[in-house]
């Protein structure tokens, strides 16, 4: 058989001119020239799937397939130039696939033209770039890489086309990219570098590229629907872009936690609507690819559908459970290795961890802040903000700064005061000094507004009184005052070291860390009426607790319920008699008194016993208690939070300790006492309350009514008589 070498087509045979691209022709088809003896095989030419065309020759064919593209002739004479689309639009598995080598070469004749590939070759540019290029050999890869610096030097209006092909790589590359036919196989890994490598090189060549970069990250983001699998790939792929590109290191975590903080608001939204069974069965601990096999082959078809339609929607709601927790433990792992000090003794801070902290305060200020109800992605300050007092003193400023800045919007600004509420209450590491600090700070915040809203109290209908809607932020951090109260009281109590067991510390805590209910009810049960208060906050507590704006009615239930029992036990304040009395008031939904008053206008002077709860609507006229440092369930990243926390002990081993056993005598002349208090209670929140203007309310602290001395002197007879 007698094999020859290709022949070029037809037309572009006769349109060649240059004498030396014809001699290279000749000689390459005589070194190819092969003779055997076997009649039974025709003599064939090959066809243009053959590699063995010359580079001179490719290159020629190159350069006059753009040239007939360019000019715009017929059809016809942009045949070739569509023949080379075809070529890199060619899957790797296809019968009549190009081979690497031809395509290596067709793409050193693209480099060398790189110049006529504007916007008019769009196509041709666009076959090149998508092509299978991750799992073929070396020389492929470093020639692509060439050939893509060179086209967005010349062309920077491919830029975000070809960075979107790179970082939608990043989503997870095919296993089958790197099986490739004829080629050795490549890893998933090894495709992933290469996907690095090239990003690099084009960030080295292109500095200014970064912008294009940065702005199209939260655009490629994989949506919330996608698979846990794209969302970890990616997240993974683009924190190990800031090795390389430090300058998109804000951009690329705030790509990543503005997503996260979506689908964690998502499901707790979602959480929020399932049912209790569906609550506790511990939807936070199960694996989202397990599925539930149960089904009562007995339900009729309805049910079914029914089933089914649940069983999917938890399988979503896993899923996306997670997602939020293997991206959380990826944040966490991330920030570990950036949060380093430079002395383990003091806990000073490199420079690198300022920076880290930096940013993630950022991310929580323009991220996380705005976004309510968010139930995880906090904890990365959580956590991170207690490794040095210099992290707390800055997250801590940080809050209290944006509780005052008017610019912000009020749902910011009652957001940060619940977020330093929960750092505080909620941060084991947190020492005493630090609880001390926050807790004067608020009750400091508290004293000016209710001082500014008695000043302008002329202004307003009715006067003083609770309104949920125009004392929203005053009613924040009082909120915030007694969930501070209600964990960490033992740091409020001045003379603690002198009355804590040995072994444990001002806050409360043992040795190793643990609260002690057993401690803390031996210094109840022995100490109560000893305590000494920091900064006066039980009688500056009292002035609000108290005053007109009566806080106890508008703070959530909840809360206050606890306060209540924390503060008998502790004998900090005895409140149980406002409470009653705040059950004969009604407020409007809007957080402003309701019928309970006379007058058109809610004017006037309540009447006792005249209303009464109103259910829901009064729920709805109180504040939520939204604290996000509460419990972190996620199982995975759970393991980053081990020691982070103070844990809650319940009031009532402690009121059990200090009361004790009553005999029936005792108890009948208490309950004689209680019915004075009660009384007495009654006259005071009634005078406080009603306030129609402001000098009549101030007039009636000075006088010892609802405020000032008077409230102090009947704290000391509740604690005498508890």
């Amino acid at each position: 058989m007698t094999t020859l070498g290709p022949s070029p087509s037809p037309s572009l045979k006769r349109s060649l001119d240059d004498s030396s691209i014809g001699d290279a022709q000749e000689q390459e088809a005589s070194k190819r020239l092969r003779v055997t003896f076997n009649e039974n095989i025709d003599v064939q030419i090959l066809d243009d799937q053959d590699d063995s065309k010359p580079l001179e020759y490719i290159r020629e064919e190159v350069k006059r397939a753009l040239d007939a593209h360019l000019t715009r002739g017929n059809e016809n004479d942009r045949t070739n130039y569509n023949q080379i689309i075809e070529l890199f639009n060619a899957q790797a598995t296809q019968e009549d696939a190009p081979s690497t080598n031809k395509l290596s070469k067709y793409l050193q004749a693209l480099v060398l033209h790189v110049g006529s590939l504007g916007r008019e070759s769009f196509k041709l540019v666009h076959a090149v770039t998508d092509t299978q290029w991750l799992g073929r050999d070396e020389t492929f890869v470093g020639l692509f890489q060439q050939f893509l610096a060179l086209l967005l030097s010349a062309h920077g209006g491919y830029t975000g086309s070809v960075f979107k092909m790179i970082i939608g790589n990043f989503k997870g590359v095919p296993g089958a990219a790197g099986q490739l036919p004829n080629n050795p196989p490549i890893s998933k890994a090894q495709m992933n570098a290469r996907l690095h490598a090239t990003l690099r090189y084009l960030l080295s060549v292109l500095p200014s590229a970064s912008s294009i970069l940065s702005g199209m990250l939260a655009r490629i983001y994989p949506a919330s629907e996608d698979s846990k699998k794209t969302h970890i790939n990616f997240a993974q792929q683009v924190i190990k872009m800031t090795e390389y590109a430090p300058e998109l290191r804000s951009e690329i975590l705030t790509a990543i936690v503005d997503r996260l903080v979506k689908m964690d608001v998502e499901v707790q939204v979602e959480m929020d609507r399932v049912d209790d069974d569906i609550e506790e069965s511990g939807i936070l601990d199960e694996d989202p690819e397990e599925e539930d096999e149960s089904n009562d082959s007995d339900d009729d078809d309805m049910s079914t559908i029914s089933l089914t339609e649940d069983e999917e929607r938890y399988k979503t709601l896993r899923s996306s459970v997670a997602k939020i927790d293997c991206i959380m433990d990826m944040l966490f792992t991330y920030y570990d290795t950036q949060i380093k000090f430079d002395d383990a003794d003091n806990l000073a801070p490199s420079p690198d961890a300022w920076d880290a902290m930096e940013n993630l305060l950022s991310l929580f200020d323009f991220a996380i802040l705005p976004k309510h109800r968010s139930r995880h992605t906090q904890f990365l300050v959580f956590h991170f903000a207690q490794r040095s007092s210099h992290f707390m003193d800055w997250f801590e400023g940080a809050c209290a700064s944006l509780t005052r800045d008017r610019n912000r919007t009020a749902l910011a600004r009652t957001s940060a005061v619940d977020y330093l509420a929960s750092f505080v209450a909620r941060g084991r590491r947190v020492d005493a000094q630090h609880v001390v600090s926050v807790f004067d700070l608020l009750l400091t915040q508290c004293d000016e507004m209710r001082d500014l809203h008695f000043r302008n109290a002329a202004h307003v209908v009715g006067g003083i009184r609770p309104d949920k809607t125009r004392y929203g932020l005053y009613y924040a951090c009082v909120q915030a005052l007694l969930y501070i109260f209600c964990f960490r009281w033992r740091a409020l109590v001045a003379n603690t070291e002198e009355l804590m067991p040995e072994g444990v510390d001002a806050a409360g805590a043992a040795a190793d860390g643990e609260p002690r209910a057993s401690d803390l009810s031996e210094l109840l049960e022995t100490h109560a009426d000893d305590l000494r208060w920091a900064h006066r906050c039980q009688p500056r507590m009292a002035e609000h607790v108290y005053g007109p704006l009566n806080p106890l009615k508008v703070c959530n239930s909840g809360i206050v319920k606890q306060f209540a029992h924390v503060g008998r036990a502790t004998r900090f304040l005895y409140v149980y008699p406002l409470l009653e009395n705040n059950k004969k008031i009604r407020l409007h939904q809007g957080g402003g008194l309701g019928a309970g008053l006379a007058g058109a206008d809610g004017g006037g002077r309540l009447g006792a016993g005249t209303a009464v709860n109103s259910g829901v609507g009064e729920a709805k006229s109180q504040l939520e208690a939204y604290f996000p440092f509460d419990p972190y369930l996620l199982p995975k990243s759970r393991r980053w939070l081990e020691g982070d926390y103070v844990e809650w002990v319940d009031v009532e081993l402690w009121e059990d300790k200090v009361a004790g056993a009553r005999d029936e005598e005792d108890d009948e002349e208490d309950d004689q006492e209680e019915v004075e208090r009660e009384d007495t209670g009654d006259e005071m929140v009634l005078a406080a309350t009603a306030g129609d203007d402001v000098d009549s309310s101030v007039q009636g602290e000075q006088e010892g009514v609802g405020g000032g001395m008077g409230i102090d002197a009947r704290t000391e007879t509740d604690r005498e008589s508890t």
